[in-house]
């Protein structure tokens, strides 16, 4: 099980990625510990004429930080996320986590730090995974259209072009990228933007105005990454049912907003 912290502070470049979904990409830093992922950052924060969406660095070296007080830092979590209550089924593994969570935050409060649960319109909250796969799938169908087989792409044999494009843009997709590619196409159709894609963008920026109302007050938002480990590859679906909803997508909030985030082991704390 993991720890979500989310933050407002850096920006980190995106220029030269392979975009799936543009103004939801960001970079994932995988390290053994939190030191060495302050340490990479502090390399690849900053300002890049390449990316618009980057900002000058404020020159702060987090990884000389790292031993800094933290008394008085304030954080927040949801209720709706946190609070067993708010859940219809009620699993062994969530009923785990949520109370190792509560420990954690105990933890936390010794060490110094103020934590105090705000609350958040559940439909809201319900709102992220819808919005994320409008915008990701229309935006993934929109940056792979140049998938062409001929320019870019690979090229595999073919007896001609058209048969040449459907498969530079089938071979190697899992039948779940092809189905996220074809909502993306559906989206994006003009009689569909508007309802669709324009109104996620909508939805998007109210969730965003919201959490950013919240950062005026606290320096971090801290929530339980999951309701459980990992699932399988084997039999793994796209089908949530209402509690995984926001239990298992609320991390898209970072995503949404542009706002730098890190997951921390906690079970053995």
């Amino acid at each position: 099980k993991g720890a979500g912290i989310i933050s407002s502070l850096f920006t980190v470049t995106i220029s030269g990625f392979f975009a799936f979904a543009s103004s939801l990409d960001h970079v994932g830093i995988l390290t053994r510990n939190v030191e060495d992922a302050a340490i990479v950052t502090d390399v690849l924060k900053g300002k890049d004429e390449n990316d618009m969406t980057t900002l000058k660095t404020d020159r702060t070296e987090y990884s000389t930080h790292l031993e800094d007080s933290i008394k008085g830092k304030k954080l927040f979590y949801i209720k709706e996320i946190c609070n067993l209550e708010e859940y219809s089924k009620q699993s062994t593994e969530l009923k785990e986590t949520l109370s190792d969570f509560k420990i954690l935050l105990d933890k936390c409060r010794e060490l110094g730090f103020i934590v105090e649960e705000v609350s958040i319109d559940k439909k809201s909250l319900e709102t992220i995974y819808p919005t994320y796969m409008t915008i990701s799938c229309a935006e993934a169908t929109s940056n792979n259209s140049n998938l062409t087989g001929i320019l870019f792409g690979p090229r595999p044999k073919a007896d001609n072009v058209d048969d040449l494009m459907i498969k530079a843009r089938t071979k190697g997709f899992s039948e779940l990228i092809k189905r996220r590619f074809i909502l993306g196409s559906y989206i994006l159709q003009k009689e569909n933007q508007e309802k669709l894609f324009l109104n996620a963008g909508r939805v998007r920026r109210i969730i965003v105005d919201k959490i950013n109302e919240l950062f005026e007050k606290y320096d971090g938002m801290i929530l339980p990454a999951s309701g459980g480990p990992a699932p399988k590859i084997e039999g793994t679906t796209e089908e949530l049912t209402d509690d995984e909803v926001v239990l298992e997508n609320h991390l898209a909030i970072a995503n949404f907003g542009g706002m730098p985030s890190i997951t921390i082991p906690f079970t053995m704390i």
